[in-house]
């Protein structure tokens, strides 16, 4: 056993290793390439590989979390091929990934596991405790009938509200700040264990605009009768191609309780339909009840929960 360096040249077998282990959610190497194009250089992250008789079978990294960025807060992934799985490959991964964060002086470490795999009892023995529940929930758009929700999304129509895409409110500098101020105003309510450290107008051009994902048909927006951005809803790109994401639906808080969740959900589901998408998927935290709600009621299945646990070193002065 050898554990070395990642290089650029592990990529596509990283690739193999992580549909390996996640065959519902299939990576390719674009998706790989392009998180390693758009992380910030000046932010720690290291990679390791694990290889076996010269075999690359495993790799695991740590680093800090940009959007919760904490300088002395990391989080770490270690991902063993299932035949090699049950050997001690991830343990040995794991030692040499905490000999390394160990050596900057951490407040704490943590990841994400899925409820139902090993790798949640395996986390509570190495001392890592439970800080919250992630439900990633499905819709299946062949099956998925809009007729129901169609009165109670036409509400925001009736008090002045629009809905438009990006692609029908035009990508200007104007807008794009706007959009992003709506963000930041609105990520602070969103359930969360640390502060939100959002980025600045140039970094988040770059993370929305600028990657593969954009489509800018299913970027909806809620603009009040005033013309004030009120909300966002957004579809993208995923693998299979049969499938979209939806990332944050937001409300700003003057305009909730007026049905423009519903009706930005319900609107782009029914685009994504006639796209041609079988499925959409979301994840949402659990504390985060009036999402969850509006998810149920439009028939969203929940997977198994992600767990967020945290390993905790020392406590601030």
């Amino acid at each position: 056993m050898k554990i070395r360096p990642f290089t650029p040249e592990d990529h596509p077998k990283a690739v193999e290793i992580i549909n390996a282990n996640w065959p519902q959610d299939p990576q390719t190497l674009e998706d790989r390439l392009e998180a390693d194009r758009h992380r910030k250089p000046e932010l720690v992250f290291e990679r390791y590989a694990l290889e076996l008789d010269g075999e690359m079978v495993a790799f695991g990294q740590f680093g800090h979390m940009e959007w919760r960025m904490h300088p002395d807060k990391y989080s770490f992934d270690i991902l063993v091929r299932p035949e090699f799985q049950g050997r001690g490959l991830g343990r040995a991964l794991y030692q040499h990934l905490l000999q390394r964060v160990g050596q900057r002086d951490p407040l704490d470490l943590r990841t994400w596991v899925r409820e139902d795999k090993p790798a949640w009892a395996i986390v509570q023995r190495y001392g890592f405790s439970e800080v919250t529940r992630d439900w990633e929930s499905r819709l299946d758009l062949q099956t998925f009938d809009p007729a129901p929700f169609r009165e109670a999304a036409a509400r925001p129509a009736r008090e002045g509200y629009r809905l438009v895409s990006w692609a029908e409110w035009g990508d200007t500098p104007e807008h794009r700040r706007g959009l992003w101020e709506a963000d930041h105003e609105i990520a602070g309510d969103v359930p969360h264990t640390d502060a939100f450290t959002l980025p600045d107008l140039e970094r988040y051009e770059q993370m929305i605009f600028g990657s593969k994902d954009f489509l800018p048909q299913t970027l909806l927006l809620a603009l009040a009768p005033d013309g004030e951005l009120a909300g966002i809803s957004q579809l993208w790109k995923a693998n299979p191609p049969t499938r979209l994401h939806n990332g944050l639906t937001e409300v700003r808080r003057p305009h909730r309780r007026k049905g423009l969740a519903l009706a930005m959900k319900l609107k782009n589901l029914e685009q994504a339909k006639a796209m041609g998408i079988r499925e959409i998927s979301t994840f949402n935290n659990s504390a985060n009840r009036p999402m969850l709600a509006i998810n149920e009621a439009l028939g969203f299945i929940k997977q198994p929960a992600w767990i967020e646990v945290v390993k905790v070193f020392r406590t601030e002065p």
